[in-house]
């Protein structure tokens, strides 16, 4: 009988802020698309008035919400072990809603 090893995509934690930059990053730019689709349906004034409205929110959830939520995930990186899995960077298996 062949003995079956785990397989673990791992890296050192250093090169774990890479794909996390990019998969936040490529959120922000469909975020930013979906937002352009939605102001090209309105026509006057009310554009303004809505990219003024959407920058308020953006500040207050980026100063009161994501802001912490970034800082608790880059220190999770950070505490990682020498070597991280790149797939799910959890230490206790994948990485679930409940983990955020």
């Amino acid at each position: 009988m062949e003995q079956k090893t785990k397989w673990t995509p791992s890296t050192r934690k250093k090169w774990l802020h890479l794909p996390a930059g990019i998969m936040w990053s490529g959120v922000g730019i469909m975020l930013v698309a979906f937002a352009a689709n939605w102001l090209g349906l309105v026509h006057s004034w009310t554009v303004l008035l809505l990219i003024l409205a959407g920058l308020l929110l953006a500040a207050g959830i980026y100063f009161f919400g994501f802001s912490k939520l970034a800082s608790r995930k880059v220190q999770h990186i950070i505490d990682i072990p020498k070597n991280g899995c790149v797939c799910s960077p959890s230490r206790n298996g994948p990485v679930t809603p409940s983990s955020w």
